[in-house]
């Protein structure tokens, strides 16, 4: 891949990683504010549902944040591709990636083929 495109790439990954990071931290302000307000409605001897429906919330944080921080990883993985020249690579058949996969997604590692025949081969075996 040529030096411009690795560059395109590699400034989408970035720009992705700085939104994840804001996300994340966003996530975690939220969920350390949700939980002091559990610790003060317990206080107060807060309606059993209400106490059920704060846990539900901060279970669904903690879902959000461990998502974002696993895409985080890939961009991290991409990224350190691009610096060791094997961005753009299929991990499996060493051919190239299309650029259409990584424009749609920039973190790929598996060209089409490759990544359609590990998803067929992981409902087979279901």
């Amino acid at each position: 891949m040529k030096k411009q495109k690795l560059a395109y790439f590699e400034e989408i990954l970035l720009k992705k990683s700085k939104t994840i990071r804001t996300s994340i931290e966003q996530l975690r302000e939220s969920t350390q504010n949700k939980e002091e307000d559990a610790q003060i409605a317990q206080r107060f001897d807060s309606d059993i549902a209400d106490q059920g429906s704060d846990s539900m919330d901060r279970e669904k944080s903690f879902l959000f944040i461990s998502r974002e921080l696993q895409y985080l990883s890939h961009i991290e993985e991409a990224l350190k591709r691009i610096k060791q020249g094997t961005y753009g690579i299929c991990t499996r058949c060493n051919n190239e990636i299309s650029e259409e996969r990584l424009e749609a997604v920039p973190t790929a590692h598996t060209c089409v083929k490759c990544k359609t025949v590990r998803t067929e081969g992981s409902s087979v075996n279901k």
